[in-house]
């Protein structure tokens, strides 16, 4: 693969290292350089490594080498008493929803680099899908490691049996309500009906039950 050089943003370099989890190797391959020269470019804009043990927990603090706010500290408060992972701010997530769409935007390719670099899916929340489908002998199949691209848009799951219905699992972490509809009337351009079903739905005693009465339903 051939490198060449590149402007990084640090923005973006942190979004990728902290928030997405992606190695040195993994951010080389979207940004067509070496993982030395990501390296660099961190080391230049001042964005800090995970350590070792956080590698190997992936567990990796967003705040770390940085003042602790209060807002912070909260976080860490509330974390002691049993509320852990709580979700990023409005304005980070709105921050990070804006990179990733200008790269999308003015890199037709940024979509399957992103996708062949991480390199790690379908996870545990899609296996689940994966095979309460294959259990109940739905026609739906996972398309989420870059199979199928709408868009710029790789959806999670569809339809392999003829009718135009994608399944999109979007976790709350990530995604809010009105990117649901927009999803939708995306899909819809290309004439596909779209299902989505939130991480929050893949828990409780009834939740396959649920699962299926959205999706024959949907």
């Amino acid at each position: 693969m051939s490198k060449r050089k590149v402007t990084l943003d640090k923005s973006e370099l942190e979004t990728l290292y902290w928030a997405e989890s992606l190695s040195l190797g993994e951010m080389a391959n979207i940004f067509g350089c070496t993982k030395h020269a990501v390296h660099y470019m961190m080391i230049k804009l001042g964005v800090p490594r995970r350590s070792m043990k956080e590698a190997k927990l992936g567990n990796c603090p967003w705040n770390k080498g940085r003042p602790w706010t209060d807002n912070i500290k909260a976080k860490i408060s509330l974390s002691k008493i049993g509320i852990s992972h709580a979700p990023h701010s409005p304005r980070t997530k709105a921050k990070m929803s804006k990179k990733r769409k200008e790269r999308w935007a003015n890199d037709p390719n940024y979509a399957m680099r992103v996708i062949n670099a991480k390199n790690r899916r379908p996870n545990k929340s899609e296996q689940k899908l994966i095979d309460l489908f294959k259990d109940k002998g739905l026609p739906f199949k996972y398309v989420g490691d870059g199979e199928v691209i709408l868009g710029r848009h790789n959806p999670d799951f569809i339809n392999c049996n003829g009718k135009k219905e994608i399944i999109e699992l979007f976790g709350e972490r990530w995604h809010n309500a009105s990117e649901e509809q927009q999803l939708k009337d995306l899909y819809a351009q290309y004439g596909y009906k779209t299902i989505v079903i939130w991480y929050k739905e893949l828990f409780g005693s009834d939740w396959q039950s649920k699962i299926l009465d959205k999706v024959e339903i949907g």
